[in-house]
């Protein structure tokens, strides 16, 4: 049985079988969930009952239970997947346990034992030695013991790489009562010794909260040594590499590696170039380490800045290089021009989307960069007209400069920045990556910005709808029902942009006016409304099941539900005609 929403809130049911002629109105069946019980002990039930146990020590919520299991029983997730959700949940990590206690639950979780004296002293050296949390999560879960526990539940163990998850530590330890290095500890020891000062409240807090958020420790100290304040101390190059030294080793400089990176310096080298090279280093990731921080891979090296006048520290002249041949000759400003806030990381919905006005008339005469890297991707909106032929990867000429979007991976704090480019030195500068003083410089076009994480507020946006439309003594279909009445059958959500073509079908046409998320612009379409079927499903134990992902598919937009109907929720194509499309303003960004 076909079930579809039409805007008066209406259920309308189609007999699969199109030969079918008469319709018929059926009741919906409850379907109760079993309790969850924690004595389970056998199959993937008694798998997702272990971990709810060893890790979150209680006994499995039916909501929560109920996902875990369809998810494997699915394939949708490994054993090893499903271990890694508990591990690094929010609950698990809220006890904040010290080095100790986290390789020891990881003991009982992935070896079914208590730890012996010898693992336990060469799990916690490697940690000291600088490996993340994830790395030694990689260790456990990969290992034989971890194989025979899930083929003991008819479970597949799985693979994957967590080496780069972070499980930063907010407070201390509340197994053992321990005292942890915390998150705010490693702010506040970068507002010690980079600004030289304590930590404002409203500043700490935000820095913690991007490195909660998935931000590392090389991110968030870029945002400190190239910080405004920071770089008015007019460090001399001696004293910008003793400054590294404090800041990413915790200790004073050596005379030869000293000696060695303000030669770099002297030479013309860049202090992103010098920056990288400590965040790069063993001695910084075991000090990230300490606190459950990735110390992360990002390079720095095309960043820079100059003493404007006296150290602050020596009160001498800090030493220039050469100045470079080729200077700024064009004026660049950066606006966001996202229609909705906040913004998020990477999804198929939204982008980060950057207009640059400037008089360059050239896309390949100046790069962007976002905390060092080059990252711009390239969406074509039917609202924006282009300049000659799209370009993916490049900004795009538009009315007054330049549109080009990113897609950010992790939430935290980003620096847009604009590297000019001498003309005819692109292919150099882009393809044989020969940066010089003489092909390019650093203009002075920079622009702030924040992502939040995508994963997390799409998570909480189901949340807040199973809090408004549902009740606790609702079974698992009716919540499921009351969300999609309730949310979907208003006319509050139509379909994506499209326009009408010549031959009376329609076409996908997405603007830029409207890029954003399902819970933004309220759109929906045939491909993220049966995945949203599917989480809500998942959130509230009723398992839909998306009939199919390939468009060419009859029912690529419907879900299966247990019940043996067919439901959809993806507006027609009509509500999203937008006859014809109004062009984009550019001249607003002055």
């Amino acid at each position: 049985m076909n079930y579809k929403i039409d805007k008066g809130g209406r259920i309308r049911r189609y007999l699969c079988h199109l030969s079918v002629a008469v319709m018929a109105l059926i009741l919906l069946c409850c379907i109760h969930v079993l309790p969850v019980r924690a004595q389970e002990n056998t199959g993937v039930e008694g798998f997702v009952t272990r971990l709810y146990n060893i890790c979150l020590d209680r006994d499995p919520d039916p909501a929560g239970f109920n996902a875990w299991v369809n998810q494997l029983k699915s394939g949708a997730n490994t054993g090893a997947e499903a271990a890694y959700g508990f591990v690094f949940s929010n609950e698990f990590k809220s006890k904040n346990p010290c080095n100790t206690d986290y390789i020891a639950s990881l003991y009982r979780c992935f070896l079914g034992r208590e730890p012996d004296s010898a693992g336990m002293s060469a799990w916690l050296a490697r940690i000291e030695a600088g490996d993340s949390r994830g790395t030694i999560f990689n260790g456990f879960v990969g290992s034989d013991e971890f194989t025979k526990i899930c083929q003991s539940y008819g479970i597949n163990r799985g693979n994957g790489d967590w080496s780069s998850s972070a499980f930063v530590l907010t407070g201390d330890c509340q197994i053992c009562g321990g005292k942890n290095k915390t998150v705010s500890d490693f702010v506040t020891r970068l507002y010690n010794v980079c600004l030289d000062r304590n930590p404002d409240s409203n500043g700490l807090n935000s820095w913690v909260n991007t490195i909660i958020n998935g931000q590392s420790g090389a991110q968030t100290a870029y945002g400190f040594v190239f910080s405004n304040e920071f770089v008015l101390k007019n460090l001399c190059n001696e004293d910008f590499v003793e400054y590294m030294y404090k800041v990413f080793f915790g200790r004073d400089s050596d005379a030869a590696g000293k000696a060695g990176w303000v030669n770099v310096l002297n030479n013309g080298g860049t202090k992103g170039h010098v920056f990288s090279g400590f965040t790069g280093s063993d001695e910084f990731k075991k000090l990230c380490a300490q606190y459950g921080i990735s110390a992360g891979t990002e390079d720095y090296s095309s960043v820079d800045f100059k003493a404007s006048g006296p150290c602050s520290v020596c009160q001498g002249e800090a030493q220039q290089p050469e100045d470079p041949s080729y200077q700024q000759k064009y004026d660049y400003k950066m606006f966001i021009v996202n229609k909705y806030k906040p913004l998020y990381t990477t999804n198929n919905f939204s982008f980060v989307n950057i207009y640059i006005k400037t008089d360059n008339p050239s896309s390949e005469g100046f790069s962007v960069t976002v905390n060092g890297e080059h990252s711009v991707v390239g969406m074509e909106y039917s609202d924006v007209s282009v300049e000659g032929e799209f370009v993916t990867g490049l900004p795009n000429k538009v009315e007054g400069g330049y549109l080009f979007s990113l897609s950010m991976k992790n939430a935290g704090s980003y620096t847009v920045s604009i590297e000019e480019i001498k003309e005819g030195c692109y292919e150099e500068y882009a393809f044989k990556g020969w940066k010089t003083a003489e092909n390019h410089c650093i203009t002075d076009a920079k622009l702030n910005f924040t992502c939040e994480d995508y994963q997390t507020a799409y998570d909480q946006w189901i949340d807040s709808l199973v809090d408004t439309y549902t009740k606790p003594d609702m079974t698992p279909e009716e919540k499921f029902y009351a969300i999609v009445r309730g949310e979907f059958s208003n006319g509050r959500y139509t379909y994506d942009e499209v326009v009408k073509k010549e031959d009376g079908t329609y076409r996908k046409a997405p603007t830029l006016a409207d890029n954003g998320t399902i819970w933004q612009n309220h759109r929906l379409n045939s491909a993220n409304s049966p995945k949203l079927l599917v989480s809500i499903g998942q959130r509230v134990g009723y398992d839909v099941k998306a009939v199919s992902y390939d468009i060419s598919n009859w029912f690529h937009a419907y879900v299966d539900t247990p019940d043996g109907d067919r439901l959809t929720i993806c507006p027609p194509t009509t509500t999203g005609d937008l006859g014809t499309i109004k062009p984009f303003d550019f001249s607003v960004y002055k």
